[in-house]
Order: C-alpha cells, then sequence, then structure tokens
C-alpha cells in the first residue's frame, strides 16, 4: 500500500513535468536548457575542473526533467505488483 501510495505521488509529479514542459513554450525553454545544460555534449576532460564540475551540475537536472517526463509508470507498477506476489508467498 505504501507503494502504491508512492507510485501516486510519482504518476502526479510526471503529469506536472509534462503539464510545464510539453507545451509550444515549455518545448522552446526545454529546447533552450538543452544548449544551454550540455545535455547533448560531454562535461568531462576539462583543464578546469572546478567549470567540469559546474555544467556537470547543469546537466544532470535537465537530464532529471527528461527522465520525469519519460518515466515508465507502468513498467514500474508491473514490478510492483510482481513483489507484492513474490513477498505474498
Amino acid at each position: 500500500m505504501k507503494q502504491q501510495k508512492q507510485l501516486d505521488k510519482i504518476k502526479l509529479l510526471k503529469q506536472r513535468y509534462i503539464s510545464v514542459f510539453s507545451g509550444k513554450d515549455g518545448a522552446k525553454i526545454l529546447e533552450d536548457l538543452e544548449k544551454m545544460c550540455f545535455v547533448n555534449q560531454s562535461t568531462l576532460y576539462l583543464e578546469q575542473p572546478h567549470v567540469m564540475i559546474y555544467r556537470e551540475g547543469q546537466r544532470s537536472v535537465l537530464v532529471h526533467i527528461k527522465n520525469m517526463m519519460n518515466f515508465d509508470i507502468k513498467r514500474i507498477s508491473e514490478l510492483i505488483k510482481l513483489r507484492e506476489e513474490d513477498d505474498a508467498t
């Protein structure tokens, strides 16, 4: 039951991410963030380690946004059910 409650929270959060970033304006913002946050570029092997760390931090935030929008709720639900069945036996 606790897992279902957590899953419901994740579903709602996913819906909110999609609501914010999937519209016309949100898609443009996401596109701009992709350019600014090094999503499609390597942030590794820079001569200045502090710059590398800063850029990787930017990148990780955008990766999180995209992961939340693409989170497979159905698959997680299936895994929870399988786990509950295993726990019951």
